[in-house]
């Protein structure tokens, strides 16, 4: 029994001298003898006779571009151990591989490999060339930019999508990289103000929305900061009312902006009837603020027995407008409304009204039905008295005649001799 004991041990002792442990270091560097971080490093050895050959997992080198392999053999006999491997070192699409031999007895080795690798230089800034604190991604790899605002990585050649994030602004840009480079990423970080008055220039209490940041406006202004949309969309919203545009803070980076609050006025409104029974109505019309929208539009409404129509209204001077309607049929009552609205949507309104008359007969007419007297008028009155005049001068004349025809018979008479 002693003697089995003592002869186990010896194949134990001698069954450690029979595989090795081998420690390898291994140092990565670029075309340019510089260390490369992230390759990938592997060994494949022997494991024993019976299972044969087999790979370790993969290990990434360190900033210093160097990675600590150890690998054992447990081959127990002597004569099958194999003292021979091969060391692979992958970076991104590029795989080298070198064929090493352990050393009897093994000792701890290093040795360097070179893969192609260049340095893309990330600087994120804002619209003034400011640094930005960001994340850089560039496939599988972030890393935040230093005080300069630039961010560092080493890539094996290639086309890459390189993402900057700067809160919850996110700028994309595209890179080749076949040598060393360096490219910048801009994202803007705007100030903007924003000033609400009414239509007298007044502060107006309101609440503003631009993009995701909402402010309430309080004395009539409100400051916006850290805008990284140059082109942002703004909403203010005052009682039922809001205003909406989108903004380029690339041309200006401050706003005033009115809410026309008082409804314009008219000040004047007078109509006249045409002979052809058409009808103008001007009108003169006033807005109130001196910070008001303006006038948008004028429409005229009119009833003719129960039916409403419309017509627009014209300028024809500052604030001055003018509109017709159509002619109405004799003793017609037309009522007739003037709307005014400003670009706001405030309006005001004024109302008339007018009756078409009949139209007056001609004297004669009307002396035929008060009579034939009147009918014949003042001229006829002085016709007919030349006409009796006349006649009566005729008779008066022929009388004459007659009367002179008679008294020289007479006197004829007289002066013949008695028979």
């Amino acid at each position: 029994m002693q003697k089995l004991t003592i002869f186990i041990l010896a194949l134990l002792v001698g069954a450690a001298y029979c595989g090795y442990t081998q420690k390898l270091t291994v140092q990565v560097f670029d075309q340019s003898l510089r260390p490369v971080e992230g390759a990938q490093v592997y060994v494949e050895h022997q494991l024993n006779s019976v299972a044969g050959y087999v790979k370790t997992k993969p290990k990434l080198t360190s900033a210093n571009g160097t990675v600590e392999i150890v690998f054992t053999n447990w081959e127990e006999i002597k004569s099958q151990t194999k003292y021979t491997y091969t060391l692979y070192v992958k970076y991104g699409s590029e795989l080298k591989t070198a064929n090493l031999v352990v050393d009897d007895p093994p000792i701890d080795r290093t040795y360097s490999m070179q893969v192609t690798a260049y340095f893309a230089v990330v600087s994120v800034r804002d619209q003034n060339g400011k640094p930005l604190p960001a994340k850089v991604t560039i496939g599988n790899r972030t890393i935040g930019t230093d005080t300069n605002g630039d961010a560092i990585f080493q890539l094996p050649p290639g086309k890459y999508n390189v993402r900057a994030e700067v809160e919850n602004t996110v700028r994309n840009a595209d890179l080749m990289l076949d040598k060393d480079k360096a490219i910048t990423i801009t994202i803007p970080r705007y100030r903007f103000e924003l000033e609400v008055v009414d239509d007298f220039g007044l502060p107006v209490e309101a609440v503003a929305e631009l993009d995701n940041q909402t402010k309430k406006v309080e004395g009539g202004k409100a400051v916006f900061e850290n805008i990284t949309n140059e082109n942002p969309h703004l909403v203010v919203r005052y009682n039922e009312s809001f205003k909406k545009m989108q903004l380029s803070l690339k041309t200006s980076d401050r706003m005033q902006l009115v809410f026309d609050k008082t409804p314009p006025k008219i000040a004047e409104m007078h109509h006249r009837i045409q002979k052809n029974g058409e009808v103008v109505v001007n009108v003169y019309v006033q807005e109130p603020g001196p910070k008001a929208s303006g006038i948008a539009s004028v429409v005229l409404s009119y009833e003719i027995q129960n039916k409403t129509s419309y017509v627009p209204a014209y300028t024809i001077g500052y604030n001055t407008f003018e509109a017709k309607i159509p002619p109405a049929p004799k003793d017609t009552i037309v009522k007739y409304l003037v709307k005014v609205t400003d670009k706001e949507g405030n309006s005001g309104t004024a109302s008339g009204s007018y009756v078409i008359p009949t139209e007056k007969k001609p004297a004669e007419e009307k002396k035929k039905e008060e009579g034939i007297l009147d009918k014949l008028g003042l001229e006829h009155y002085v016709a007919i008295a030349v006409v009796l005049g006349f006649v009566a001068y005729t008779i008066m004349y022929y009388r004459r005649k007659k009367r002179e025809k008679e008294i020289e018979e007479e006197m004829e008479a007289a002066r013949l001799p008695p028979s």
